[in-house]
């Protein structure tokens, strides 16, 4: 298994493949402006996307293969959303496979008829997320 201690700092939630077995992605995003979204995550392994106090989305693959999993529209105001995304491989399927193999697979998409760009589901850009400038863990 995969191991390592520490926290790095990503621009974005679009990893094809990561080195960590499990994650917390914790930032803030961007809203520019009042509409209704669709957010979607697609992974190999299980997550929750939590945002507004609730979990929005909680989902789990069925095997080694990224699916896409997406959410209720929700109603998002122009400002700064938080948002955390925890993610990991399937448990189950750490005990089955050779997970050295398996993908580390997480992308976080959203989509909204009534923003220009956004009529189809696209990964969210640096750009539309923010990071707190608390201490996280130590870092840095």
């Amino acid at each position: 298994r995969r191991q390592s201690d520490g926290v790095d700092v990503v621009p974005s939630i679009d990893q094809a493949s990561s080195i960590y077995d499990a994650a917390i992605f914790e930032a803030n995003l961007i809203v520019e402006q009042d509409a209704e979204y669709v957010l979607s995550v697609e992974a190999a392994g299980k997550f929750s996307l939590n945002m507004l106090g609730q979990a929005l989305l909680i989902g789990q693959s069925r095997g080694t293969q990224p699916e896409l999993f997406v959410s209720a529209p929700v109603n998002l105001s122009r400002g700064y959303i938080a948002f955390d995304l925890q993610y990991e491989l399937d448990p189950v399927l750490q005990d089955s496979i050779n997970t050295d193999l398996a993908s580390r697979h997480v992308r976080l998409l959203w989509q909204s008829d009534s923003v220009p760009g956004l009529s189809s589901a696209v990964v969210v850009p640096p750009v539309s997320l923010a990071h707190t400038f608390r201490d996280l863990h130590g870092f840095p």
